[in-house]
């Protein structure tokens, strides 16, 4: 039995798309990104409820440090994502106060 030659060309072009699929998938999911922000003492004091809050909302978020540095309070999150503008919104939303400083892609 003879196979059609378009058949098999286009089952290996599945294949190679399902492939590269795959491979984007993991090259995703091992970025990932440092987000500092400055924020308001009373989110030290309710660091917990916050990311709980946060992760309620945004998945794959993991609080990292809060600092003091140079009299302001620091908070670093490690996100999959650049999500600054989602986290200011969401603790924005229950007044406190909260500024993007920087993101660095890790990994």
């Amino acid at each position: 039995m003879k196979s059609n030659p378009m058949i098999i060309r286009k089952a290996n072009q599945g294949i190679s798309a399902q492939r590269d699929k795959y491979l984007n998938t993991i090259s995703t999911m091992m970025m990932e990104y440092i987000l500092v922000f400055s924020i308001c003492k009373d989110m030290i004091v309710r660091r917990q409820e916050i990311m709980s809050y946060l992760q309620q909302h945004l998945d794959h978020l993991e609080l990292t440090t809060i600092e003091l540095q140079d009299r302001k309070f620091t908070m670093s999150i490690k996100s999959r994502e650049r999500l600054e503008y989602q986290i200011q919104k969401l603790i924005r939303s229950k007044g406190l106060q909260i500024g993007f400083i920087s993101g660095e892609r890790i990994g």
